[in-house]
């Protein structure tokens, strides 16, 4: 065999050893490539399941406020019906060590003095629609009813309860309101027949409505509010009066 024979054969061995070892080194590298890959897929897989454990978490947090609030506003109507029975209470002993028995016909109130009768019949309505304070900030309920609730049929039925008070109120102590109240329950509403309102006058006094129409809504509890101005008023001008003729 000839020298140069031989040094091919050499090079063709080394070539053969280099094309192995360069197979194995893609090997490598594939199967890291592949390693990585999976890695890749599995930290996009846990950044999405990272994102959903936090919905998840934020919408656990939004129910246990709505839980907490949920059970405060229990917490508070409970409240408010213990204090309404102790009231209910305390106004039937007071009703009964007066001289007008409880099962007095309504002919007998008109013998007594004005003042008697309006305090009689007033306080009848005080324990039908018992009015408390639920908070430091305004709040009104009647009837356990919050005025201002996120529940439009809770805000709805207490302005229907309030409607109806005020309407009785007119009736009982012979106040013209200057705008007339339709008692319908929860959807009740009142008349604008002073402004010049084109179109319908009639507004809503409950929040059934769509958010477009909410404006009504206002207006119809500043119409309202003017109403329930005029009660004071019509309460205080027997005394006034009364008290005038007194210093002439």
């Amino acid at each position: 065999m000839s020298s140069e024979n031989f040094d091919q054969i050499v090079r063709l061995s080394t070539l053969l050893n280099c094309n192995y070892e360069l197979s194995i080194e893609v090997a490598e590298i594939d199967n890291r490539i592949s390693t990585n890959t999976r890695h890749l897929k599995y930290n996009r897989h846990l950044d999405d399941l990272n994102r959903r454990a936090s919905v998840l978490n934020s919408n656990i947090k939004q129910l246990q406020e709505r839980s907490s609030d949920l059970s405060n506003s229990i917490q508070r109507r409970r409240t408010s019906l213990i204090k309404r029975r102790r009231h209910l209470c305390a106004l039937q002993e007071a009703e009964n060590s007066q001289s007008i028995p409880k099962d007095t016909p309504s002919q007998k109130i008109n013998h007594l003095s004005p003042k008697a009768a309006r305090s009689h019949l007033l306080n009848h309505l005080i324990s039908l629609f018992p009015i408390l304070n639920t908070d430091d900030s305004f709040t009104f309920s009647i009837l356990g009813l919050e005025l201002e609730n996120p529940n439009p049929i809770i805000s709805s039925s207490a302005l229907g309860y309030t409607s109806l008070l005020t309407q009785i109120l007119s009736s009982y102590l012979n106040i013209h309101l200057p705008y007339q109240i339709v008692y319908k329950g929860s959807h009740s509403y009142i008349i604008d027949s002073i402004s010049n309102i084109r179109g319908n006058n009639s507004f809503p006094l409950h929040y059934n409505l769509k958010n477009d129409h909410r404006y009504r809504l206002e207006y119809a509890i500043y119409l309202f509010n003017k109403n329930i101005q005029v009660v004071p008023h019509a309460i205080l001008r027997p005394t006034t009066t009364r008290t005038r003729s007194h210093t002439r």
